[in-house]
């Protein structure tokens, strides 16, 4: 298969590319970059194509005709004839009958398409991990942010009170309460950017690019090609599932990995038929050259068969008949498994969407500009300010992740229903 085989080569191509440049041109790491270049430079990828290449190779081996063999020998008649010596030098050629040979090739071929299907599905799942990862990295840099941003408020309080302080204008209590909220905030900060390393770490991993020193920046993937249509798209009111380009929901699944089950079950069935056919014994037609001194000589010929007495290949061709039930089962569970994955990840999209959706209808004036300034005026207490700034912050986290679980249930709504064929395209 051509395809295959050029796959496979730029694949392998690319993995032997220098790959520093990328990570040194900029610090920014788009949906479509990473997805694309962890399909072209994943070990696990190139290893699956090259597999499904190697397979292609012995799909035309065994179309061929077994090789013709040449035998010479000599025989001799000491004693019974004197004088007597024999020289035979003939060719033979094994045919195999009863169709064995194209139901070989059949075979060969099912098991091959089985594996580029194997292939398909190891770089579909590689990329399906790339964008939850890089849905990852990004909830994560807007939480840093958010964090960061709540922080540097809260300590800039922080200093005008230890200066009022001073002035016994507030209690020592207010002020060692707030520091310790903002020690808080700081350890808080600490352990996204260990999780945000992580991301990084990970997705360097799969991309093959490696991490700039300052970490990369994402981008919101529902502002990219191939993430989730923008929230500001979409009309308030019932949620529409996402846009699959026109096809059906659970009634069409095109997942390699369930192909690649058909394929088998083709395959099984395949070799049942060729051990049914294997009973059948091959001819073996032999032609040379015969010299016997002194007397006689001239060309010889014969045509024989290989008859199997006690095998008739019945426990292979019962195996095989279970292997066709087993792959039905397989087939069947995996279907199942697709429409519930669907489901699910439909469902999970349009319960994150209509959730920020509420959220952004109500959203109201964030708490925290208000609450310093009743704080100043001594309208509140410290408790109450610390109270306000953390709700102020959940209500900002809540977002961000119920954006990240919308970009993940889009895009394994795209993988359950077959989506990733078509890469990363919206």
């Amino acid at each position: 298969m051509p395809i295959v085989r050029g796959i496979a080569g730029a694949i392998v191509f690319l993995l032997l590319t220098p790959n520093t440049s990328q990570s040194q041109e900029s610090t920014e790491l788009t949906l479509v970059t990473a997805v694309a270049t962890a399909q072209a430079r994943n070990p696990a990828i190139a290893a699956a194509f090259l597999a499904a290449e190697a397979a292609e190779n012995r799909v035309a081996q065994v179309g061929k005709w077994a090789n013709p063999q040449l035998s010479v020998y000599q025989e001799n008649f000491p004693g019974a004839v004197p004088g007597a010596n024999q020289w035979i030098i003939s060719l033979s050629q094994r045919v195999r009958i009863g169709g064995q040979l194209g139901r070989s090739t059949d075979l060969a071929a099912a098991n091959q398409k089985a594996m580029a299907k194997d292939a398909e599905a190891v770089r579909w799942r590689i990329g399906l991990r790339v964008q939850h990862e890089y849905a990852a990295g990004y909830s994560l840099q807007r939480r840093l942010e958010v964090v960061f941003e709540v922080t540097e408020t809260a300590r800039s309080l922080l200093r005008d009170m230890a200066a009022r302080l001073v002035e016994e204008d507030v209690s020592d209590y207010d002020v060692r309460r707030l520091r310790r909220e903002v020690e808080a905030l700081d350890v808080r900060t600490v352990t996204l950017g260990s999780e945000a390393s992580s991301v990084g770490t990970r997705l360097a991993a799969l991309t093959g690019i490696s991490v700039p020193a300052d970490g990369w920046r994402f981008a919101a993937p529902d502002r990219q090609q191939g993430g989730p249509p923008p929230l500001g798209e979409l009309a308030v009111g019932p949620v529409t599932q996402p846009d699959t380009g026109g096809r059906g929901g659970a009634a069409t699944v095109r997942r390699p990995d369930l192909e690649a089950a058909v394929e088998r079950r083709r395959a099984a069935g395949l070799a049942e038929r060729l051990a049914r056919r294997q009973a059948v014994p091959d001819l073996i037609f032999t032609a040379g050259y015969s010299r016997l001194d002194p007397g006689w000589n001239g060309f010889v010929w014969s045509v024989g068969v290989t008859l199997p007495v006690f095998d008739r290949r019945r426990d292979e061709v019962a195996a095989l008949v279970v292997e066709q039930s087993q792959r039905d089962r397989e087939i069947a569970f995996l279907e199942i498994e697709a429409k519930s994955e669907q489901e699910q990840a439909r469902q999970g999209y349009r319960d994150a969407t209509g959730a920020l959706l509420q959220i952004e209808t109500g959203a109201a004036t964030d708490l925290i500009p208000i609450a310093r300034v009743a704080y100043e005026e001594g309208e509140m207490n410290v408790m109450e300010f610390v109270d306000a700034l953390r709700t102020d912050l959940d209500s900002r986290m809540r977002r961000i992740e119920l954006g990240q679980q919308r970009a993940v249930q889009w895009f394994n709504w795209r993988w359950a229903l077959g989506e990733g064929r078509q890469g990363v395209s919206r």
